[in-house]
């Protein structure tokens, strides 16, 4: 979820969702941070409730299972993941050009700024 006021943006993501800006140059720049177990702070947290954390072909997962420490649903691990997003807020400057919410879905086929140079050829080009 995004909203922008008074010349700010504020993102507020969950689990896999994440926020980026492109630039009128198409370069981007990540507004939000990832909720992984790989993250001290969450590492810490569902260590505290008793969870265990797994690498399984170099992702870490929460027991064994799934990979962001944050998440709506999942009922079987809620003892250790949560459903609160955080929002983050960035300035929009004259340099910004387009917003992009997506899921880690999009970056297990490109990396970002792959996708961000893509989007602005296709911009380019109209």
């Amino acid at each position: 979820m995004s909203i922008v006021q008074n010349g700010k943006i504020s993102i507020a993501n969950l689990g896999d969702s994440c926020g980026f800006i492109i630039s009128k140059k198409g370069i981007m720049r990540k507004i939000t941070v990832d909720h992984t177990p790989n993250r001290v702070d969450e590492r810490e947290r569902i260590i505290n409730n008793n969870g265990f954390i797994t690498n399984k072909g170099g992702v870490s997962r929460v027991d064994g299972e799934i990979a962001v420490s944050r998440a709506i649903g999942d009922k079987n691990l809620k003892q250790y993941l949560i459903s609160e997003p955080e929002v983050f807020s960035c300035q929009i400057t004259d340099e910004d050009d387009l917003l992009i919410l997506s899921t880690d879905g999009i970056f297990l086929v490109y990396k970002e700024q792959q996708l961000a140079s893509m989007i602005f050829e296709m911009r380019q080009s109209g």
